[in-house]
């Protein structure tokens, strides 16, 4: 099968070949040649312009899609900063409460403490305005069905087997007074 030659390569034959027409042949060979030429290379940019400006648009898309979730990425991290403070002050304010806390009648403060099974943490768990209160507190966490209820809200107390009410002046985790 033999391969017909293509326009170009007419040309340039023509243009190569001394004794083919002549000059006049020749330059009519080259005009041919860079009008082809030209029209290929007025294709070949439209298409490359083609596809810079379809680049171009989904360039512009992957932008919008990158502000949209670099967007979604600072709202969830303030959302998780301030679930995480929410958590601190949480599970810093049973400590914290005895130290605040006051009876608006000026009476002194009752304290619920857990003590953990290791038998040395004491935790405070609660703070009551008046004794009877504590020690009502004190009676629910003894009764077994009620203190399973409470752990379902507050499993830190599952791991704490001793409870007692005392006035906030008492800290348990205080050293105990030595020989002076």
């Amino acid at each position: 099968m033999s391969e017909r030659p293509s326009e170009q390569e007419k040309f340039i034959q023509q243009i190569a070949e001394p004794g083919s027409g002549g000059t006049h042949a020749r330059e009519a060979a080259r005009a041919k040649l860079d009008a082809l030429l030209i029209k290929d290379l007025t294709a070949s940019l439209g298409q490359l312009g083609g596809e810079l400006l379809q680049t171009r648009k989904q360039m512009a898309e992957s932008s919008v899609a990158a502000s949209r979730h670099q967007r979604a990425l600072v709202a969830w991290t303030v959302v998780l900063s301030l679930a995480t403070i929410a958590y601190a002050v949480a599970a810093f304010l049973p400590f914290s409460w005895p130290l605040f806390a006051t009876s608006t009648s000026g009476e002194r403060m009752w304290v619920l403490w857990g003590r953990d099974s290791d038998g040395k943490t004491w935790t405070p768990r609660d703070t009551f305005a008046k004794e009877k209160l504590c020690r009502e507190a004190l009676f629910d966490l003894k009764d077994d069905l009620r203190r399973r209820a409470r752990e379902l809200r507050r499993p830190d107390l599952a791991r704490q087997d001793y409870f007692e009410c005392w006035p906030d002046t008492v800290d348990p985790r205080e050293p105990k007074g030595g020989t002076r």
